[in-house]
């Protein structure tokens, strides 16, 4: 009878000191990960907003339907806002951090997060598509030929991934109208 026993001990006691050791490793790094995302979610937010020299939250309205709203400050001078987004791309969400300025212009475009097709809709996130977007004041239009003011051209065989970051940065440049008219800072 013992015998019968013996296997299911010896897999308890495996698995015991695996998920101790498992907890141990989890505990161990956990500081270092959120470390390390907030130091490049600063670099994000530098980048989408470079006069900015920092940030501060702004209380936001639920009605936005966005994940969050800085306001970017050099020294006391408010200088812009830097909103992130997520937009229906078409692998999953596309987290978006816009950075736009005092007079409703995109000063920058960061793809925070993404599940878009390698090789396709992936360049989204990659430096010649995100730059287009800079200078614009909205509502930015998808277009697959050559596009004119405030118009993308679409990614070659990634359009809804176009439009997903589109329409992202309409939803920022909206959001930025309503926190500038509504006279918070």
């Amino acid at each position: 009878m013992g015998s019968t026993y013996r296997p299911a001990l010896i897999l308890l006691i495996v698995t015991a000191v695996t998920g101790v050791l498992l907890g141990f490793i989890q505990n161990l790094t956990a500081e270092p990960i959120r470390l390390t995302r907030e130091r490049e979610r600063a670099e994000a937010l530098r980048r989408a907003l470079p006069e900015a020299e920092t940030f501060r939250p702004v209380e936001g309205d639920p009605s936005w339907a966005v994940v969050s709203v800085e306001e970017g400050l050099a020294g006391d001078r408010l200088v812009g806002y830097c909103i992130t987004v997520d937009a229906p791309g078409y692998g999953d969400d596309i987290r978006l951090l816009v950075g736009v300025d005092g007079e409703g212009t995109v000063t920058g475009l960061e793809v925070l997060s993404h599940a878009e097709t390698p090789g396709l809709g992936a360049k989204a996130a990659e430096e010649p598509f995100r730059a287009h977007f800079r200078g614009m004041t909205g509502p930015v239009e998808v277009t697959k030929q050559q596009p004119g003011p405030n118009e993308i051209e679409a990614i070659s065989g990634a359009t809804i991934t176009t439009r997903a970051v589109a329409d992202g940065v309409n939803r920022a440049l909206d959001v930025f109208r309503q926190v500038k008219g509504g006279g918070v800072s």
